[in-house]
């Protein structure tokens, strides 16, 4: 039960964003381009409990890094994961609204 609630923090906190496709000839140099860009405007996954071997790792993109509030969330992500015995990784974006970005984000995650 306390790793669900832990979830569902967790999920409550993270921007769910719709997958688009892209395609076209310049589809590599728009890749190149757009990681260039994002690392200017994101925070990269970054460890906000103690890791520790043999505990699950979860990650929460956050809708944007900066603010009192998102402040307070990552509290609250901390206190859910020392309760649920996990390692958790938060990253986000600098500007909110920057969509794109975060789709970005949690398709980086699909390789962990």
């Amino acid at each position: 039960m306390g790793m669900k609630k832990l979830l569902a923090v967790l999920f409550s906190a993270l921007l769910l964003v719709g997958v688009a496709g892209c395609g076209g000839n310049n589809a590599q140099q728009g890749a190149v381009t757009q990681k260039v860009m994002n690392a200017k405007t994101k925070q990269d996954f970054e460890p906000v409990t103690e890791i520790k071997e043999g505990r699950k790792n979860v990650y929460a993109v956050l809708k944007v890094m900066k603010g009192n509030y998102w402040e307070d969330v990552i509290r609250g992500i901390k206190d859910g994961a020392a309760k649920a015995d996990v390692n958790v990784y938060v990253g986000g974006v600098m500007k909110d609204g920057d969509w794109e970005l975060q789709r970005d984000m949690v398709k980086e995650l699909s390789g962990k």
